[in-house]
C-alpha cells in the first residue's frame, strides 16, 4: 500500500501527508521547534485547542518501520538505475 502510494503521490508528498496526519516519536518527546512553540502560543492566544499535536496520532513503531524500509528500498533501486 505505500508502494502504492508513493507512485501515486511521490515520496516528498507522501512525507508531508504522514508529517500531516502523525506526530513522530521524536517529536512527541516534548522537544517543540520554534516554530511550533509560535503555532501553539498563537492557537493558546486565539483560544483555538489545535495546538500542533492537537489532532495529529502518534505513529507506530511499526509503521515507521515500514517507512524506513521502504525508503532503504527506493534507494537501492535508484542507486541500481544508475
Amino acid at each position: 500500500m505505500l508502494v502504492d502510494l508513493v507512485n501515486e503521490l511521490g515520496w516528498e508528498r507522501l512525507l508531508e501527508q504522514r508529517s500531516a496526519a502523525f506526530v513522530m516519536k521524536g517529536e512527541a518527546g516534548g522537544a517543540l521547534s520554534a516554530e511550533e512553540r509560535a503555532a501553539a502560543a498563537a492557537a493558546a492566544a486565539a483560544e483555538v485547542s489545535d495546538a500542533p499535536f492537537g489532532r495529529k496520532r502518534r505513529c507506530h513503531v511499526w509503521l515507521d518501520a515500514l517507512f524506513r524500509a521502504l525508503y532503504c528500498d527506493l534507494q537501492v533501486d535508484l542507486l541500481w538505475l544508475d
